[in-house]
């Protein structure tokens, strides 16, 4: 077990500035566009705005004030498109395109793939590079689209594409994967039924099929009903490449050709860990091309299995193949797993866990039950969360003897809540002159200090690559970070991770996702009318109404 020193408490740095209003250093730029909802990352993000909520205009001229438009935000030049067409669905936002479904009936009941009927959502594709708008003239389905390298791959519904057999299966009952090149402006069949979401990573997408569709045994157990027979559609050979294994959940990539997956021993009729029975649910390591199938001595009965960030894997392990890992006499723990392609072994903490991951560039951060470590904080109170880190380089497990409600990564960084008064523990952590508060800490995983970012928690934070956006409560502060003149606000508040540097932003609705950032600090905001200062109560978008929220964005530090 590793002492761990903390941190001084950090100092908070306040500060809300509309561009609009002047001031010598404008932090906030107000685009005055009221969203519901936004999406994206890195420099490109979109705001679902309602036409009754931005003044009751009609937007996508379609003659009501009932539809939901998109509206495209690129921090790269800091420019606004807005999207004149009505949608039904959140977008898939890539690093330069936009993949959305538009409601012919909301769109003034537009026959926009031309089967005849207005009953569809149609796929559309915004390209930020060139602010062009295709349509895909194809129905989609109910699963997520995928993009990468320029393409969107997604699933067509033969139902609603005017009852068309799309893989010439005999039926017009499923939904087949399409890939649109946005170069081409041209979306081509991979002949395939789809039956997951597919999944982007280095070069090709992962998905899933069903073997009825196909018309025969995929995966060579003896018979044709099996339903998640793993494939990728590989864009460099511009086609599908079977896998011939039935899977659970959504596979993970890394490095180059590596996926990972969780194989159903049921389903595939093999029992793929030697534990002779067929129950299991088996992570292998899947390399397409050469349909090599790699055991890695893992089970998992969790979906989704894991967290990838391209080059290593967090997964969360079980004792489904009948192995007691930590010799309890129980079989139901669940473990953290660290797997590092062509790096390291795997690596697989030997405590059971009672959270999700974080995975960070050091290791993999999670939280164990006193129930099980003991009283690890020392403060005569059991039952609490321990947080933990199995580290990258040798496997090893640290405690670090802190409670933490919440965990979450950013970087080398494991941010975590954590109470005031624990027990014995009291410790006034955000300098209120109370110990009634839940604040946000830090855990750099770099140099194993641990720290305190003196923000009273208001849950729901935002991670990102060298800052992290804390909803921070105004009450439990004792502080009126947004000016409004009152202490009744989540206001969101950047904190620097290399430098601790802080800066209140503006309140907003931590509830659903209001804001993002991308990799150097810059981000976006949904900015709450009715608590925005100097005086409550200011109109953001111009509607005539102060019950918005309005679309803004801030610069790098």
């Amino acid at each position: 077990m590793r002492p761990v020193p903390f941190l001084p408490l950090l100092a908070l740095v306040a500060g809300c500035h509309d561009s609009s209003e002047g001031g010598s250093v404008p932090l906030l730029t107000n685009h005055r566009l009221a969203a519901v909802a936004l999406e994206g990352h890195g420099e490109l993000w979109v705001a679902t705005v309602q036409e009754i909520g931005q003044g009751g205009l009609d937007r996508n001229g379609d003659g009501d004030t009932l539809d939901f438009v998109l509206a495209v935000l690129d921090l790269a030049d800091g420019s606004l498109t807005e999207l004149p067409l009505a949608t039904t669905l959140l977008p898939t936002v890539g690093d330069t395109l936009v993949a959305f479904g538009v409601s012919e009936a909301s769109q003034g009941d537009t026959d926009l793939n031309g089967d005849g009927d207005t009953l569809d959502v149609v796929l559309h594709v915004y390209d930020a590079s060139t602010r062009a708008t295709t349509s895909t003239g194809l129905a989609l389905g109910f699963l997520a689209p995928a993009i990468g390298l320029g393409v969107v791959a997604f699933g067509v519904s033969e139902s609603d594409q005017g009852g068309m057999d799309l893989d010439g299966d005999g039926t017009a009952d499923g939904d087949v994967l399409y890939v649109h090149d946005s170069r081409t402006g041209v979306a081509t069949s991979a002949l395939r039924s789809v039956t997951s979401s597919p999944v982007f990573h280095d070069h090709a997408f992962a998905f899933t099929t069903d073997e009825a569709s196909a018309g025969g045994d995929l995966n060579g157990d003896g018979d044709a009903d099996d339903v998640t027979i793993f494939e990728t559609y590989d864009l460099v050979v511009g086609g599908v490449v079977s896998v011939p294994l039935a899977v659970a959940g959504m596979p993970l990539g890394a490095l180059v050709e590596n996926w990972y997956v969780l194989a159903d021993e049921a389903a595939q009729g093999q029992d793929l860990n030697g534990d002779l029975d067929l129950v299991d649910h088996v992570v292998l390591a899947v390399e397409p091309h050469l349909a090599t199938l790699q055991p890695t001595g893992l089970t998992s009965t969790t979906l989704p299995v894991g967290l990838s960030d391209g080059q290593r894997l967090a997964l969360l392990a079980t004792e489904e193949d009948g192995v007691d890992r930590n010799g309890n006499g129980s079989l139901l723990d669940v473990f953290a797993a660290l797997i590092q392609p062509d790096a390291a072994p795997t690596f697989v903490a030997d405590l059971p866990l009672i959270s999700p991951l974080a995975l960070t560039t050091n290791g993999v951060a999670f939280l164990v039950s006193e129930d099980v470590v003991g009283d690890a904080n020392a403060n005569g109170v059991l039952g609490e969360h321990i947080l933990h880190l199995l580290e990258a380089t040798s496997g090893t497990v640290l405690a670090l003897d802190v409670e933490a409600l919440t965990i979450d990564a950013a970087g080398a960084h494991v941010l975590f809540a954590r109470f005031e008064s624990n027990g014995t523990i009291q410790e006034d952590r955000n300098a209120d002159g109370d110990v009634n508060d839940l604040v946000h800490a830090f855990l750099d995983t770099a140099t194993g200090t641990l720290g305190d970012t003196g923000l009273a928690a208001g849950l729901m934070l935002v991670p990102g690559t060298s800052a992290v956006l804390i909803p921070c409560d105004e009450a439990a502060q004792g502080q009126d970070q947004n000016a409004d003149g009152d202490l009744g606000d989540l206001v969101w508040v950047r904190h620097e991770l290399a430098t601790g540097l802080q800066t209140a932003l503006a309140a907003s609705d931590p509830a659903f996702r209001s804001a993002g950032l991308a990799d150097d600090g810059r981000g976006v905001l949904l900015v709450r009318e009715s608590d925005t200062g100097p005086f409550p109560g200011t109109d953001l978008n111009g509607d005539g109404d102060m019950g918005d929220l309005v679309l803004h964005s801030f610069p790098a530090p």
